[in-house]
C-alpha cells in the first residue's frame, strides 16, 4: 500500500529587449509519503535559467536536487535514467530521473543531483548533462553524457481529437560507468490527452 502527499510550487521571470530574450524559474516541491506501513518524505528543487535570440539560438542551463528522509523504500527511491512518464513526470512522484540514454536504474539513491546544459536552434538541440544518486555519506562518481536531440512537437487538436505530442529522436554518448564509452539512441513520444 502506498500514499503520497505533496506540495510544489514555483517562480519564474522572464526579459525582453528587442531580440533577446532571457528568463528564469525556481521550483519547489516537498512530499510524505508511506509505502507499506513506511514513512518517508521526499524535498526537492529545479532552477531553470535560458535566453534566447529570437529566431535564433538558445541557451538553457537546469539544475536539479532532491532528498529523501526516513524509510523510502527501494521503489520510492530516485532513480537514474529511462524515459519521461505521461503519468510521473516529477521524481518527486515515483522516484524516476528521466535520462533516455540511460536504462532505468543506472544510479539509485535516496539524493540526486542534475545539471544540464542544451544549446539548441530549431528543434535541434545538443546537450551535456551530469547525473548522480546517492544514499548517505557514501557517493559515487557522476555519469557524464552529451548528445543530440531532435524534437517536433505538436498541439492538441481538439476537433479531431488528436493529443498534443512532442517527439523526441536523441543520441547520446555516456563517459561514465555503468555504459562508459557507448553510445546509445532512443525515441521517445510524449502525448497530452
Amino acid at each position: 500500500m502506498r500514499g503520497l502527499v505533496r506540495l510544489s510550487g514555483g517562480v519564474g521571470a522572464d526579459w525582453r529587449r528587442g531580440r533577446l530574450l532571457l528568463g528564469g524559474r525556481l521550483g519547489l516541491r516537498g512530499a510524505r509519503g508511506w509505502t507499506d506501513g513506511e514513512s518517508w518524505s521526499d524535498l526537492g528543487g529545479r532552477i531553470w535559467l535560458g535566453g534566447s535570440v529570437v529566431g535564433g539560438p538558445r541557451l538553457v542551463l537546469v539544475g536539479e536536487a532532491g532528498r529523501q528522509g526516513g524509510q523510502p523504500s527501494r521503489w520510492d527511491r530516485y532513480r537514474l535514467g529511462g524515459q519521461a512518464s505521461n503519468l510521473h513526470p516529477d521524481p518527486g512522484l515515483d522516484g524516476r530521473v528521466s535520462a533516455a540514454y540511460l536504462p532505468l536504474g543506472a544510479g539509485e539513491g535516496e539524493e540526486f543531483s542534475r545539471l544540464r546544459a542544451v544549446l539548441g536552434l530549431g528543434g535541434v538541440n545538443l546537450f551535456g548533462e551530469r547525473l548522480q544518486a546517492w544514499t548517505g555519506s557514501h557517493r559515487p562518481d557522476p555519469i557524464h553524457a552529451a548528445g543530440l536531440e531532435i524534437e517536433s512537437s505538436m498541439p492538441a487538436i481538439p476537433l479531431a481529437q488528436l493529443p498534443a505530442t512532442r517527439l523526441v529522436l536523441g543520441v547520446a554518448h555516456v563517459f561514465d560507468e555503468p555504459l562508459e564509452g557507448k553510445w546509445r539512441g532512443y525515441l521517445g513520444l510524449v502525448y497530452r490527452p
